[in-house]
């Protein structure tokens, strides 16, 4: 089925064309119409979110884990400008390009993709090398058959 990613690019407050993702967006031939789980944290953050957004937004996957990093709404990003600051001389990039994404309105704003089933991983489960979001999604995908 035919979806929306991006609802509008601006660039200096002028909206932006011809840019990737704008428009109708047509899934190939071949796609996976099937249960899809999607593993998520903080970390999930950049063209990652914005995937997650759209797939959010159009009841494509469940989602494990924690809130992504990356905003559901969209980001600043793109071309960046180097400044470096006079006294401390840190460089910082700034973004000149937001991105809104075409999904439908948030539960909350201002925030990443909030999980459909929450796992938070513990500071133990990470030291023992268990990977406890993982193993939820598995559990998921064994109640599917």
């Amino acid at each position: 089925m035919p979806f929306r990613y991006y609802l509008y690019q601006e660039k200096d407050k002028k909206k932006l064309s011809g840019r990737p993702g704008l428009g109708l967006q047509h899934p190939v031939a071949l796609h996976y119409d099937y249960p899809v789980a999607v593993l998520i944290s903080g970390q999930t953050f950049s063209a990652a979110a914005e995937f997650c957004a759209v797939a959010y937004s159009n009841d494509r996957a469940v989602f494990i884990g924690e809130e992504t990093g990356g905003a559901y709404e969209g980001n600043h990003s793109g071309q960046l400008i180097e400044t470096k600051l006079p006294f401390s001389k840190v460089s910082i990039w700034i973004p000149t390009v937001k991105y809104v994404m075409d999904v439908r309105k948030p539960q909350q704003t201002g925030h990443g993709i909030l999980p459909n089933k929450p796992v938070q991983a513990s500071v133990d489960a990470y030291l023992q090398q268990e990977d406890t979001v993982m193993q939820e999604a598995l559990q998921w995908a064994r109640s599917l058959q």
